[in-house]
């Protein structure tokens, strides 16, 4: 299809393609919550074989590759209540781009896309959090880029990534030199927010190492140089229907990728109290 989203961009300077113009019209960001997706709840590794070109790379630890998200058993549920604004967050840790939304569905009905995207969550305000260390360490305010024309369903409110990755060919997804400037305006001045490292090495969201090592790819000098960039996660308020029946529910994070043709998913457990009502005196 032809992209719906032409202006909230995450990717809007640099094509790794130079005879491509608009590299990346057609991958998800361009029409938020238009893709097709395999699961709702994740695919372990990202697809169902190895090999597969972008995808199939690593396997959760515990996890046997193309282990279905839906198919894990119950945790203990986070407990909502109707009509309330409720914390969510992700963390990054190669950053391609995109947007993100978070949605419920019953958790006695089949977990497909379509019935979580009959109970997609707004999004409270417009201001989102960086918050470091899990909350033990400094918490920032940033302004939060919403968008609601051109998704799906119609109407449904998403939200920009607000971290840029590198102005270069690499983007978000490696440990590469030359990283000066971001793909847009950073909402912080603050190492890998947006601040720019004497050395070039790091940037704005991005997370792969090039150590070569299997499995966490990572060096212990550059776990220690990336855990102290991006041990931070982007936190958000959801506004919890005041109409919706209590019971149990799975509530589905979405992130349509831009720079590439990816959808990342989870899901976690949620109970919904009834809404809270006022209690009238009697004489």
């Amino acid at each position: 299809m032809e992209p719906t989203n032409n202006e909230n961009l995450t990717y809007p300077d640099t094509s790794p393609y130079p005879e491509v113009v608009d590299f990346t019209k057609h991958n998800p960001w361009r029409a938020p919550g238009h893709a097709p997706v395999a699961s709702s709840c994740g695919i372990a590794s990202g697809w169902y074989t190895d090999g597969v070109d972008g995808n199939g790379g690593y396997v959760p630890d515990g996890t046997s590759m193309g282990d279905d998200g839906r198919d894990l058993p119950p945790t203990l549920a986070t407990v909502w209540q109707a009509g309330s604004q409720q914390e969510v967050g992700f963390w990054i840790f190669a950053n391609h781009g995109g947007g993100y939304a978070y949605r419920l569905c019953p958790a006695s009905e089949n977990l497909t896309e379509e019935c979580f995207q009959r109970h997609h969550l707004q999004f409270a305000g417009n201001s989102s959090w960086i918050r470091y260390e899990g909350g033990n360490g400094t918490t920032t305010t940033i302004p939060a880029l919403r968008v609601t024309e051109g998704t799906s369903p119609a109407g449904a409110m998403w939200t920009r990534n607000p971290i840029p990755a590198c102005s270069t060919i690499y983007g978000g997804g490696q440990h590469q030199p030359g990283c000066e400037t971001a793909q847009f305006e950073p909402p912080m001045e603050s190492p890998g927010l947006g601040g720019v490292a004497a050395d070039g090495l790091y940037g704005f969201g991005q997370g792969r190492c090039d150590s070569g090592l299997p499995g966490q790819n990572c060096s212990d000098d550059e776990l220690d140089f990336w855990g102290k960039r991006f041990h931070f996660e982007i936190v958000d308020l959801v506004e919890i229907p005041e109409n919706l029946p209590a019971g149990k529910y799975v509530l589905s994070f979405r992130l349509d990728g831009e720079q590439t043709p990816q959808i990342w998913s989870s899901c976690s457990d949620i109970e919904i109290l009834p809404r809270k009502t006022g209690l009238r005196g009697a004489r």
